[in-house]
């Protein structure tokens, strides 16, 4: 899959969507919104370009929902630094 056809499948999903949200036709707030767009977009690439989701280490609902911001700013620097 040609990564060109790819940014423009994925740029124009996107402005749908937040088309489709803003003219009140989606429901649920913009994280929401944004983190099942999300969810989708990387499960078609990963579909397209014949991957698992666990393959490429993506996990649904995982940008919004799984991660707990740091408790100090000394482990979000360490979290920063992490490869």
């Amino acid at each position: 899959m040609p990564v060109p056809l790819i940014a423009r499948g994925f740029a124009g999903a996107l402005l749908a969507i937040l088309d489709a949200w803003l003219d009140g036709e989606l429901e649920g707030d913009i994280e929401e919104i944004a983190s099942q767009a999300l969810d989708l977009l990387i499960a078609g690439a990963a579909w397209a370009n014949g991957f698992r989701l666990d393959e490429i280490g993506y996990s649904a609902g995982s940008p919004s929902g799984s991660h707990t911001p740091p408790a100090s700013e000394d482990d979000a620097r360490a979290d920063r630094d992490m490869p």
